[in-house]
């Protein structure tokens, strides 16, 4: 796989915007995932911890690993439109760029990446979703850390994709920390009862174990 840094100019973020892209060499008309890190982390530590293409192998996958800094991947008081970024400006960018296949976008994340993805995810325009550990309810956790006066439930946007008769995403809810299970099991049972193709994988691992769960996921991607 080919690896590549990108800086580009953003009008969503209103600053230069800066990502890395995992892809294919010599293939055409790839899917991509959007995969978010976790609060206090950045694409590079992701593309490091995570070793994508470990799991992607020989695959037909892109990976595109945007930086939401600090932000949750929300829009906060200072303006700067993560959500906007990684929903469209950043997809519509890679396609001109690469040769993504317009018709399979996916986004996925870890922690509060997780959140962003299904934030994003069940706003349109993307056809699945992945995450792993996401944070469900992070309406206390923004509020402790950024000091927001709100954050965005993932559960509006899945309401507001049932109001607009949306095309469903397919879900893949990973989670393998414990105190985090009860939000992912009872967010998968909504989802499921509203209709939603969902798979879960709910387990307390360890390290080794953690490293399965993720290959599931990425398996789960390649599915019919």
């Amino acid at each position: 796989m080919a690896w590549i840094q990108v800086a580009t100019s953003s009008k969503s973020l209103g600053m230069h915007g800066d990502f890395h892209v995992l892809t294919p060499q010599n293939a055409s008309a790839v899917p991509a995932l959007y995969f978010l890190h976790d609060y206090a982390q950045d694409a590079a530590m992701l593309l490091r911890h995570m070793a994508f293409e470990n799991y992607i192998g020989v695959r037909p996958l892109a990976v595109v690993l945007p930086n939401g800094h600090n932000s949750c991947w929300q829009k906060p008081e200072n303006g700067i439109d993560y959500p906007g970024f990684i929903k469209t400006e950043l997809p519509d960018k890679c396609e001109g760029w690469f040769n993504f296949s317009p018709g399979e976008r996916y986004i996925g994340g870890i922690g509060i990446g997780g959140y962003g993805a299904l934030s994003a995810g069940l706003s349109g325009g993307f056809s699945r979703i992945l995450c792993i550990d996401a944070v469900i309810d992070a309406h206390a956790f923004i509020s402790e850390i950024s000091n927001a006066e709100h954050a965005d439930f993932v559960l509006a946007h899945a309401e507001k994709n049932l109001q607009c008769g949306g095309k469903k995403p397919r879900i893949y809810l990973a989670c393998t920390k414990p105190e985090r299970l009860g939000e992912n099991k009872k967010f998968a049972e909504y989802l499921i009862a509203q209709g939603f193709d969902v798979i879960t994988d709910f387990i307390a691992a360890d390290s080794k174990h953690t490293q399965s769960v993720i290959n599931n996921a990425f398996n789960w991607l390649f599915s019919a």
